[in-house]
């Protein structure tokens, strides 16, 4: 095929008596020129798709992220909305549990953040991954503009004193370079259908780590809350003893209402998360 080509070129470059025309040149430049721009225009689609790829993987990642946080923050919520109602019905029975709260609170936030470093390795691993996944456009990206440079030297590198021998050369080496532009087009057109894939496979990889990351402090900020309970169970009482009996009994009664509530509000939220 590259023959063919080249047949063709020289052909149409030729006279009939074989001498080269003194517009020759001109329509080699032009055919160089025409190469160039085509080249171009398939580097900057690559970039455009490197580009676009990139961002759009980075934000359904970070969207993903954010997803994560605000769930983790209603359950939070719910969690110290729960422990505040756990010490209040304590106070009310004249228990000291202040430090029981301090300390839970203190456990549930160095939990939390430790869910949050988590999730933000997990964003950092996915732009790397991204960026990794998508090499192979920016090798493309580089053999564009090989081909550029190649291009530009050209009539350089081909030159003679001799124009049928510097045309024919030029001729030759354009042929060349356009078989491998029209291999890079096709290659272009397939990096476009490769990027979803690619794109989803990241996306998919990054929100099951965030879900480890996130899920994992469900557990110690439950394991948590089982202390506090118990810190408050065993915490000393203020008073006398029958009026201290007796605010434990009433806040006994009270306190069965709410955690039933709360217990409704936590099944709601896990059914949530798990969906």
């Amino acid at each position: 095929m590259k023959s063919a080509i080249v047949l063709c070129l020289l052909a149409a470059l030729c006279t009939v008596n074989g001498a080269p025309t003194s517009n020759d040149m001109e329509i080699l430049k032009i055919q160089v020129r025409n190469a160039k721009w085509a080249v171009d225009n398939i580097i900057r689609q690559l970039q455009r798709l490197r580009k676009e790829t990139g961002e759009d993987t980075v934000m359904k990642v970070t969207k993903k992220w954010w997803d994560q946080m605000d769930s983790h923050r209603e359950y939070t919520d719910l969690l110290l909305s729960a422990l505040r109602n756990e010490v209040n019905a304590a106070k009310t029975a004249g228990k000291n549990v202040d430090d029981c709260y301090k300390k839970a609170v203190e456990g549930i936030n160095t939990n939390n953040d430790v869910a949050h470093e988590a999730g933000n390795t997990c964003k950092k691993n996915a732009e790397d991954s991204i960026t990794s996944n998508l090499g192979f456009i920016d090798n493309l990206i580089a053999t564009g503009r090989a081909l550029t440079t190649e291009l530009d030297s050209i009539f350089m590198n081909c030159y003679a004193s001799d124009d049928f021998r510097m045309q024919s050369c030029v001729i030759v080496e354009l042929a060349k370079i356009n078989s491998d532009v029209q291999t890079l087009e096709t290659d272009a057109a397939s990096a476009e259908a490769t990027t979803l894939p690619v794109s989803n496979n990241v996306v998919l990889q990054a929100t099951n780590c965030m879900r480890n990351a996130y899920g994992s402090i469900y557990a110690k900020n439950t394991a948590v809350m089982l202390a506090a309970n118990d810190c408050i169970k065993t915490a000393g009482s203020g008073g006398s003893g029958g009026k201290s009996g007796e605010s434990g009994k009433s806040g006994k009664s009270g306190k069965s209402g709410e955690e039933s509530e709360e217990s409704e509000e936590f099944e709601e939220f896990f059914e949530r998360i798990d969906s």
